[in-house]
């Protein structure tokens, strides 16, 4: 290597050098900064695990009906003289409906008065009979014979009084038939009468009078809960909670009939619970939602729906303690409302993560941030 050679290589390390000692500030502090990076604290949104009591239910999909329904018809032949109700009325027990013409019944049942009066008369005539008989016997005016003649003839009139006072009562009750009455409490649909109609007892058809207020609604129960179901209706505790559709209102009642067999095509047991009704809010043949409630846990963990993560091994929520997130595997026993009621896995009084899962791995750093709305 000659003279020259020598001073070119010295002069380009020289220069290497002073560009290195130029730049190593910059870039020194780039390992520092990335460490820095990685410890970062991540938002999440927090929540506290509770212990609560929480009710052991199912959902489900019921229909509403009428535990009254009853068809009104015409129990006499006549025309219809005047209709007090319109139709789709609410009407009580015993309100007027319709009246039917009833100027045939009272002629006759004024004809039997008369017969019944006749009768009377006779009676107090046989009796009479009877005692002057009676006392002639004692002194033997007549014979005993004669006597018993007597007693006959005032039996007999006895009798023809009973028959005639028995036809007059049938008459008058059936007379009440002429004006038709609400049997129940109700509402009744669109009347098939109207004055000058001609109604026959055999087929007249008039209403149908369906109960509103309390009302059933059925749901169809999978078998392996009926055996639940029964206990919890034996035991009192068994209820549905009705939503009323197209509002945000719940009715409560209890579990009173449990069908007998189960639907050969469903395989679905039919449970119904009455549910009292006023305004009314329910209407026989709606669908609405259903909440079988059987029991209440007491004492149950209970954290949202939100914090509960699955992986292929299970369940998991991040618990954050100290500032740190730790992946805790957890089991669920179900889930009811919006919660999962948790079997293994958390005490009450802790805290999970449940929003901000998605930028967390076990013990990442955090912070909690305000629930959105609050």
């Amino acid at each position: 290597m000659n003279r020259w050679t020598r001073l070119f290589t010295f002069l380009a390390l020289l220069t290497i050098a002073a560009a290195v000692w130029q730049f190593w500030p910059y870039a020194a502090p780039v390992p520092v900064q990335q460490a820095a990076g990685s410890a970062r604290e991540i938002p999440v949104v927090l929540a506290s695990v509770q212990s609560t009591t929480v009710p052991l239910s199912y959902p489900a999909t019921g229909t509403v009906e009428a535990i009254s329904s009853i068809p009104l018809r015409a129990r006499v032949d006549g025309e219809v003289t005047a209709v007090h109700v319109p139709d789709g009325a609410r009407v009580k027990a015993g309100d007027p409906i319709l009246d039917i013409d009833p100027r045939a019944a009272d002629a006759e049942i004024a004809g039997q008065r008369a017969l019944v009066e006749r009768d009377k008369a006779a009676l107090a005539k046989a009796e009479r009979d009877l005692m002057r008989a009676e006392a002639l016997t004692q002194s033997n005016v007549i014979t005993k014979v004669s006597r018993l003649d007597t007693a006959t003839m005032r039996a007999l009139a006895k009798a023809a009084l009973g028959a005639n006072q028995a036809k007059l009562d049938q008459l008058e009750t059936t007379r009440a038939d002429y004006t038709l009455r609400a049997p129940a409490d109700g509402r009744i649909g669109k009347l098939n009468a109207r004055p000058g109609t001609w109604l026959k007892s055999s087929d007249s058809f008039i209403a149908t009078l369906i109960s509103f207020d309390p009302v059933y609604v059925a749901v169809g129960v999978p078998q392996n809960l009926i055996a639940d179901t029964a206990e919890a209706a034996a035991a009192k505790t068994a209820r549905f909670e009705v939503t009323v559709p197209g509002r945000n209102e719940v009715l409560t009642g209890p579990v009173t009939v449990i069908e007998n067999t189960a639907n050969p095509d469903t395989g679905l047991i039919t449970v119904r619970a009455e549910i009292q009704n006023p305004g009314p809010r329910l209407w026989p043949g709606q669908i609405t939602d259903v909440r079988l409630v059987l029991s209440e846990q007491q004492n149950a963990i209970v954290i949202p729906n939100e914090a509960v993560q699955t992986a292929q091994d299970g369940t998991y929520v991040y618990v954050a303690a100290d500032g740190v997130a730790n992946k805790r595997p957890i089991k669920i026993a179900r889930t009811s409302a919006g919660f999962s009621i948790v079997a293994e896995g958390l005490k009450a009084g802790e805290q999970v993560v449940t929003d901000g899962q998605l930028q967390l791995t076990d013990k990442a750093r955090i912070t909690a941030k305000p629930q959105a709305g609050s």
